[in-house]
């Protein structure tokens, strides 16, 4: 091993960034050790790299995704001070909008109750890597057909909550059950 070759231990603690988060960049092609011993696999970064894995680091402390800093790294030195900027504008905008809802609930909260008082309805939808998806829909259970029989196995499998509806109710009696009712 050179003398400007560190190892996953040493590079860690120069960069303060864990070796489990060290090996997830190597994963990720986003901070590769400058050599992999064939034998042992063991990860050799080189002194020249401290830059870019403390820049790593940095942005990671600020929330940014890695899919975006492997980007921003990527750009040149001007490009990635406006990449940068701008996601943190974006990142103070979306802050703002929650700091906005928060000042709202906490007024609807401590706010005295009016007798006057519409009811707020809120919508809402979730953003997922497919687009939008709105929350799902429960189709309510088939109702039960009537007490007074045993139900089938295909009613019970279709409706279990109807099937333990049967068992409390009062007129409910089970084919040779000593409690059956005449």
């Amino acid at each position: 091993m050179r003398e400007d070759m560190l190892t996953i231990g040493a590079f860690s603690k120069a960069c303060r960034l864990s070796p489990k988060a060290l090996r997830l960049y190597d994963e990720l092609e986003l901070l590769k050790p400058r050599r992999v011993d064939p034998d042992t696999g063991y990860r050799y970064y080189a002194v020249d790299q401290l830059e870019r894995a403390r820049l790593v680091a940095w942005l990671r402390r600020l929330g940014m995704p890695l899919v975006r800093i492997r980007q921003v790294c990527a750009l040149p030195a001007a490009d990635a001070a406006r990449a940068i900027r701008a996601y943190w504008a974006q990142v103070e905008a979306e802050t703002a909008v929650r700091r906005d809802l928060a000042a709202f609930l906490v007024d609807q909260l401590v706010a005295a109750p009016r007798k006057d008082t519409t009811m707020l309805e809120l919508r809402y939808a979730a953003h997922s890597d497919r687009g939008r998806t709105a929350p799902p829909t429960r189709t309510p259970p088939t109702p039960a057909p009537g007490c007074s029989r045993w139900p089938t196995a295909t009613a019970r499998r279709a409706c279990p909550r109807a099937a333990r509806r049967w068992r409390h109710c009062a007129s409910w009696t089970r084919p040779n059950s000593r409690r059956a009712t005449s």
